[in-house]
């Protein structure tokens, strides 16, 4: 992770650098790229989280499928559940896929990173089994009771094949929705879902309580320059000229849906054109709207890889039920502790 290597040491303080266009760039990813008030890279692209969702679904269980209402429909994780519920009932098809035996633990970081939480603290704290995750961990379980999901495993082609399933295909049922970052908009364009052109659709994600933060983030990319690179100011050109220009990032944009770091992109016309492949509505506009409203999460610091895994390990547990969530996530905890030397 970035967090890891800005704290490895070895980068180049691009502080001034990058101070002229500092008002632009996103500032939660701004912060991981900063280590005692210097900053050491510079954010190229973020993973704002929405909910991808399909209309023919929506409409077959007798739901309205319009952005709004879908977003109104998915507003918490309890009102999620419940159309989920509902979408069981009148057409039998599972809502996402949530693999319990080797799951990635996203949904978990989603939860926490909307909240301004994660898996440590401000203070160098090791947070994974405060109670606050613990509770996180029971309410991704209750979609597991609720029998409203598949066991497919993100990233594997059981899963390409829900996503792009035909709703009426009872050999590989489809799924209705996915929670994840705006780049999987392309994914599902070009080579996950091409076949379902028109019937996706792009709605907010669910707040974790009523009221809250409907934004969160996965993934993103940084530039950085080696301390011993031989060529620096080269290096620093071509970061200035591929990245921080507004024109180019926005081509790159729109090539690639890598959602820009770089806020100063969305003003551009781009963002308010139509998408014939979300039955034209304007999905870039949504998506810088969702990246304006993301907090900073505890996620991506110096041990992340460490964190993240043991906490996927302990919701693993609990999803098989070896473990109860407080043991499971003391467990993972602990691990992390031991392995980091983080109190």
């Amino acid at each position: 992770s970035i967090g890891a290597l800005v704290a490895l040491g070895g980068l180049k303080d691009l502080t001034s650098l990058i101070e002229p266009y500092k008002a632009d760039l996103n500032a939660t990813v701004l912060d991981y790229c900063t280590q005692d008030g210097k900053i050491y890279c510079a954010p190229w692209d973020i993973g704002p989280v929405v909910t991808f969702y399909r209309r023919d679904i929506f409409e077959a269980a007798g739901l309205a499928s319009d952005p709004d209402s879908v977003s109104a429909m998915v507003a918490t994780y309890d009102d999620f559940l419940a159309t989920c519920k509902t979408i069981k009932e009148k057409t039998g098809l599972n809502c996402f896929a949530l693999n319990k035996a080797n799951n990635l633990g996203t949904m978990l970081e989603n939860m926490l990173w909307q909240q301004g939480l994660g898996y440590y603290d401000a203070s160098g704290k090791v947070t994974i089994d405060a109670p606050y995750v613990v509770e996180a961990v029971k309410k991704i379980g209750t979609f597991w009771d609720a029998n409203v999901v598949s066991d497919s495993l993100e990233w594997t082609d059981p899963w390409y094949a829900e996503l792009n399933a035909a709703i009426d295909n009872t050999d590989t049922p489809p799924i209705s929705t996915i929670v994840i970052a705006a780049w999987m908009g392309n994914f599902l364009r070009t080579w996950i879902a091409a076949d379902q052109a028109g019937n996706w659709g792009v709605a907010s994600m669910p707040a974790y309580t009523v009221g809250g933060v409907q934004a969160s983030n996965q993934g993103g990319s940084d530039y950085f320059i080696p301390e011993g690179s031989q060529n620096p100011d080269a290096a620093w050109a071509f970061i200035e000229y591929v990245n921080l220009n507004t024109a180019n990032q926005v081509a790159q944009f729109v090539y690639s849906d890598y959602f820009p770091a770089n806020k100063a992109t969305y003003a551009d016309p781009v963002f308010q054109e139509p998408d014939p492949y979300f039955g034209d509505q304007v999905t870039r506009a949504f998506f810088a709207e969702v990246a304006q409203n993301i907090p900073f999460g505890y996620i991506y610091g110096q041990y992340a890889v460490t964190m993240s895994n043991n906490a996927a390990i302990a919701l693993q547990k609990y999803a098989m039920g070896t473990m109860s969530a407080e043991d499971a996530l003391k467990e993972a905890a602990d691990a992390v502790r031991l392995e980091t030397g983080m109190p």
